[in-house]
């Protein structure tokens, strides 16, 4: 029984920027609560938003779910797989939309 050929660099590369899921795990990281720096894992509730997102979604957005780091790793992964793609992020006060930096 023949062994599946390894996958060059390129095409890793290829399939983890084509998935949004894989390309958080391998290029966002995150402070998690006890300070450590580790790979963006999706938690329960952003893997089903992820899942089940539409082109327009509303999130009442209770507060540590996460949805703000998500939502800034997609933007990022949008202007890396996008060309001439454009984030926004809006909020009602200049210091909350600069805090996730």
């Amino acid at each position: 029984m023949m062994g599946r050929t390894p996958m060059t660099k390129e095409q890793k590369l290829e399939k983890i920027l084509n998935d949004f899921e894989l390309f958080c795990l391998n290029f966002v990281k995150i402070i998690d609560n006890d300070g450590n720096i580790v790979p963006f894992k999706f938690n329960e509730q952003q893997r089903y938003f992820v899942d089940n997102a539409s082109r327009f979604n509303i999130i009442l957005k209770p507060r540590q779910l996460g949805f703000t780091t998500l939502s800034l790793a997609y933007a990022l992964w949008v202007a890396v797989t996008m060309p001439y793609s454009t984030s926004l992020i809006v909020s009602y006060v200049g210091t909350s939309a600069k805090r996730p930096f």
